[in-house]
């Protein structure tokens, strides 16, 4: 009798657990293929964001659900995750052209929105990079008091009718420009400098994630008006900033196509910036640089975490060879 009792407990945990691991694997098994479909709804493009996470899950519901149950299920979580897999590797295999000379240009991307009082901070590690131009996204006035101190430049002034917008710091000649994308009249900063003595245009820029389907409308209008400014330019370019995208998104791989830009994470993987309170795994890559087929990423890499909700942004961008 006690032996049936046993026999009877183990069956009902393995049917729980069965189940447990069944909705799970569905649910990223759902994801995985409503994230293919983003450019019929913003909401399927939304979930292509998560392809680390749906391997991760599928991976282990597929080996745990065939060692518990079933195989064929398992079988099918597998083949998923790696369907995801293949989605994410290209970033580690594509390579970035090689430079042309060991002249280069670092650039830093910082959403600094929910920074704190730790601006000095900030301030501090900023000069101990070695970085020539700076753009603090969502920035406010706030931020002019510990840029005294600084050793770069504030070279433009934020825009009147918004409570911030992007300061450009540069330790180097830069024309900086302001421009207005979407009807949300979103604010760009167009900038025009140079790299190994050949004049270049950076385009840094915060879009709005698109979380609602206004949201959604809004944030296609500025990337696509984005992309025709940039394609639109006879100098190389780069477009650096929070996207609101991850690299598997329809509206993302639209933007590096209509504008014919190369994906800085080519060659150096993933690099989550956001939350950045979150470990590896569970964050995104939230943050980008991409550019002309006539530059290279010569290095790339996420900062600390000084406060704000993203880690900032590194990138030396040289010519290619």
């Amino acid at each position: 009798m006690a032996v049936r009792r046993r026999s009877m407990v183990n069956s009902g945990f393995k049917t729980t657990v069965g189940l447990i691991l069944l909705t799970v694997g569905f649910l990223a098994t759902l994801g995985t293929i409503l994230g293919f479909l983003g450019s019929f709804w913003w909401a399927f493009d939304a979930l292509a964001s998560f392809r680390v996470q749906y391997a991760a899950i599928l991976l282990v519901c597929g080996l745990l659900y065939g060692l518990v149950l079933a195989r064929g299920a398992a079988l099918l979580f597998i083949v998923l995750a790696l369907v995801n897999i293949g989605v994410v590797v290209p970033l580690y295999l594509r390579q970035p052209a090689a430079a042309a000379s060991d002249a280069g240009l670092t650039l830093v991307s910082y959403n600094v929105e929910s920074i704190g009082r730790r601006m000095p901070e900030v301030v501090t590690w900023l000069d101990q990079t070695t970085a020539d131009i700076v753009f603090l996204l969502e920035s406010s006035e706030d931020w002019e008091g510990p840029l005294r101190s600084s050793t770069f430049d504030v070279v433009n002034e934020l825009p009147v009718d918004r409570r911030s917008g992007i300061l450009v710091l540069s330790k180097m000649d830069a024309d900086v420009s302001l421009m207005r994308l979407g009807r949300v009249r979103e604010p760009v900063v167009r900038v025009e400098t140079n790299v190994a003595g050949e004049d270049i245009v950076v385009y840094a820029v915060r879009v709005k994630a698109a979380n609602t389907e206004t949201a959604a409308v809004q944030h296609a209008e500025v990337l696509e008006e984005l992309a025709e400014a940039a394609s639109g330019e006879l100098l190389p370019v780069v477009v650096m900033g929070d996207l609101g995208d991850t690299p598997w998104t329809h509206t993302f791989r639209q933007l590096a196509g209509d504008a014919d830009l190369v994906n800085s994470l080519d060659g150096y993987g993933i690099q989550p910036s956001w939350p950045a309170q979150m470990p590896f795994g569970l964050n995104l890559p939230l943050d980008h640089m991409l550019h002309s087929r006539e530059l290279t990423t010569m290095a790339r890499a996420t900062g600390p975490n000084l406060g704000a909700d993203h880690l900032p942004l590194l990138v030396t961008v040289g010519l290619a060879g």
